[in-house]
């Protein structure tokens, strides 16, 4: 059976001048620092320094 509650992502864009402010918010899924799954996941995608 599927769960009834899914994670729920959201992204809010903030301009600053020349400069765009992200945060990004996740609910329903308890990830953490070194899971290597959800939070390793967005937080290497969310990762601009390696594509600067």
């Amino acid at each position: 059976m599927l769960p009834l509650i899914s994670p729920v992502v959201t992204l809010t864009l903030t301009v600053h001048g020349d400069r765009t402010e992200m945060i990004f918010h996740l609910r329903g899924f308890a990830g953490h620092p070194g899971d290597q799954y959800v939070y390793d996941g967005w937080s290497d995608a969310l990762d601009m320094k390696k594509y600067t």
